[in-house]
């Protein structure tokens, strides 16, 4: 009777190329690895045609890959369909001029989203009698310009002119401001630069243009020299509030005070 054995019960020798192979265990799940006699090659020589499977894909790899490469038709194919061609030097500046109207679109999207925000807070602007604005540079210059005459208070008919130019970042960054008219005021410097609040740490997304009207008029009715930009007429308002009158009176008149000489703007 011919009985059938197990090879791995025979302890049979593997072929010649293999180093090892598992073989299950009927009493666990986990495969053992069975490390067979070595075999004496000098009495079993390979043969001369065997090579591993592994080295024979790789070689034919990278023959595959040399014919790709010497070929420049099939290069050129490659190229073009990747989704993503390499540019060469020459086509640098072309990728340059390619890649610059999606910088400008972003900068023109920018002003066009302040330019909205500019029109929706002219919409809504309520001016007082006191105040007048002009509106014919916001367009080109994005700036507009603002007449405030206070009707009481130390600058009572008076005339100052101010400038409000906006940025494209609009309203996250508030508009720049300045005063067009040399004025004698603890707030405002000759330079006309303007101290205040809501232009500068105060200043959120959420207030617009009538807030700095309501600002700029209220500087008029009350400066405060305890956050001055002109430190002279803020030290004379608070040691000698008359003078301090009289100086601001004579600035609208066209008089000289501190050596800076003011224009005639009192009616």
């Amino acid at each position: 009777m011919i009985r059938k054995t197990n090879n791995c019960a025979q302890n049979k020798a593997p072929p010649h190329h293999i180093s090892s192979f598992p073989c299950q265990n009927k009493h666990s799940d986990k495969k053992q690895w069975y490390a067979p006699t070595p075999t004496n090659h000098s009495l079993h020589p390979p043969p001369a045609f065997y090579s591993p499977p592994i080295l024979t894909n790789l070689s034919s790899l990278r023959q595959k890959k040399a014919k790709t490469s010497s070929n420049p038709k099939k290069k050129q194919l490659e190229a073009s369909r990747s989704p993503n061609p390499p540019h060469n030097n020459s086509g640098g500046a072309a990728a340059a001029t390619t890649a610059a109207p999606d910088a400008d679109h972003t900068t023109h999207a920018i002003a066009a989203a302040a330019k909205i925000r500019i029109d929706k807070d002219l919409t809504h602007l309520e001016l007082p009698p006191t105040v007048s604005i002009e509106t014919n540079s916001i367009t080109s210059e994005a700036t507009l310009y603002l007449r405030i005459s206070p009707d009481e208070g130390f600058y009572k008919h008076g005339h100052f002119g101010f400038s409000v130019s906006f940025k494209d970042s609009y309203p996250i960054d508030p508009p720049i401001v300045k005063c067009l008219t040399t004025i004698y005021h603890p707030n405002i410097d000759y330079n006309g630069n303007i101290c205040l609040n809501v232009l500068r740490e105060d200043w959120t997304p959420v207030l617009d243009l009538q807030t700095i009207v309501i600002g700029l008029l209220f500087l008029f009715l009350e400066p405060n020299p305890k956050d001055p930009l002109n430190k002279h007429a803020a030290h004379t308002m608070v040691k000698d509030p008359f003078r301090f009158e009289r100086n601001v009176l004579a600035s609208m008149k066209g008089a000289t005070i501190d050596n800076h000489n003011f224009d005639c703007l009192h009616t």
